[in-house]
């Protein structure tokens, strides 16, 4: 009787112990499949972090180039810009006249003349026509004059007064060549200055005439 007795007991304890490394066995295992799924999902989160960065920098990206673009398009505008206002600004300080050097009255009276300057007198009278001069605004007539006589290779001759400065010849015709009256003048825009050629200030497309006069009027 005994002997079944404990045959019951050690049948029941075996069992418990099956039991129990069953139940084991079966919490490693859904411990191991749920930290499996864990693991999983960290990595599908951090592949899904990973594609929203790269997607939202892309869209950062093409915004700076644009915006890199449309600032260089901004600046080349300005600097275009600016340079056609410096061209206008100078092309605005540059003034242009034309100076006519005559002497078409001494072919009326050659024979008054000095002896010896026929020579300088042109047969249609004109020692210089029409040249053109261009310089910065504030130039006078005398400096027309000049630059006109230095690209001609015509002999000037001219002195400073208390009135300013007076032409006494132009191409070795003097004052006093052609009479006690004889001379040069000068006029603008066919008007007789009241004032010295060193001392008028020229204005854009000024005609500008020199003549040689055998009688002052």
């Amino acid at each position: 009787m005994n002997k079944k007795i404990c045959a019951l007991l050690l049948s029941a304890a075996m069992c418990f112990c099956f039991s129990a490394c069953s139940n084991n066995t079966q919490k490693e295992q859904s411990t191991a499949v749920t930290a499996t799924t864990t693991t999983q999902a960290t990595t599908s989160t951090t592949v899904a972090e990973t594609t929203t960065k790269e997607t939202t920098a892309k869209p950062s990206t093409t915004k700076t180039q644009t915006t890199t673009k449309a600032t260089t398009e901004a600046t080349t505008k300005k600097k275009k810009v600016t340079a056609t206002k410096v061209r206008k600004k100078k092309k605005a300080d540059t003034v242009t006249c034309t100076v006519t050097v005559e002497c078409i009255s001494l072919l009326y009276h050659m024979d008054k003349l000095k002896e010896g300057h026929e020579e300088f007198v042109p047969d249609d009278g004109y020692i210089i026509k029409d040249y053109t001069y261009k310089a910065k605004k504030g130039y006078t007539a005398y400096d027309a004059l000049k630059d006109a006589c230095k690209k001609s290779d015509i002999k000037l001759t001219a002195k400073s007064t208390s009135y300013g400065t007076y032409v006494s010849g132009i191409n070795n015709l003097d004052e006093f060549d052609c009479g006690s009256q004889s001379g040069w003048m000068y006029s603008v825009n066919g008007q007789f200055p009241n004032t010295s050629c060193g001392n008028l200030t020229v204005k854009d497309k000024d005609n500008i005439i020199f003549e040689y006069v055998c009688e002052y009027q």
